[in-house]
């Protein structure tokens, strides 16, 4: 059987859409098992939907939005027409609800015993599937689950890294011994051609010595001593 698959669907323009999702319980009078929808919403959002104020957009509603929003901060007037009083400004905390939903997604993306999260999920990847502060979710997680240990991908990319420096060390580490045999080899080129050099000189000189002697002698002696 393929793999299970839940169907998002757009809360601005109903645009359909579906994802690889786990599902959960058991068969009810052969109806399925409801699908995990924190699941589905964090595979939404990795597809580039977006899930505010619990509402799940697709992604050109979602750009429609910032666009809204975009323009409302450009607006001083707007901007100046609401503003939050100080007296009015508290910490806010999550409620009840929020804190179950934040402990139950980190219940299936932080992996307890290896102290981090698990693919490339991360505090700020959790809050934006939730629609909840990322602080909210840091303080759940190193109070319940652990410490902010990075994420398996990040894990993975440094012993990449780590891996390729061991393998950039070694390569120069033999270029730098072809560099001293080479250089072993040149120097003992360098003796062979000098040796070469020394006795072309002796030949020339023997051949300019042979020839003053050919001159003196004379071209009749020569023949009779089978020089010529």
């Amino acid at each position: 059987a393929g793999a299970s698959s839940a169907k998002i669907i757009c809360d601005d323009c109903g645009a359909e859409d579906s994802v690889p999702c786990a599902y959960s319980g058991k068969m009810i009078k052969g109806e399925q098992a409801r699908p995990n929808e924190n699941q589905a919403r964090s595979k939404a959002i990795h597809m580039g939907w977006s899930y505010v104020k619990n509402k799940l957009r697709c992604g050109t509603c979602e750009k429609k939005r910032k666009g809204k929003v975009t323009e409302m901060q450009k607006n001083p007037t707007e901007l100046a027409a609401a503003p939050e009083p100080k007296a009015a400004q508290v910490v806010r905390e999550p409620t009840k609800r929020q804190r179950i939903e934040i402990f139950t997604l980190l219940a299936e993306v932080y992996d307890i015993d290896a102290g981090r999260y698990q693919q490339g999920d991360t505090d700020e990847t959790v809050a934006g599937v939730l629609d909840v502060m990322p602080g909210w979710v840091s303080q759940i997680r190193e109070a319940e689950f652990g410490p902010d240990g990075g994420n398996e991908n990040i894990i993975q990319l440094a012993n990449q890294i780590d891996a390729m420096d061991k393998d950039v060390a070694g390569i120069k580490g033999d270029c730098d011994a072809i560099k001293k045999d080479c250089a072993s080899i040149i120097a003992a080129a360098d003796i062979v051609i000098n040796s070469a050099d020394r006795k072309l000189a002796e030949v020339r000189t023997m051949r300019a010595d042979l020839e003053k002697i050919k001159k003196a002698v004379g071209p009749r002696i020569l023949g009779v001593a089978g020089v010529r």
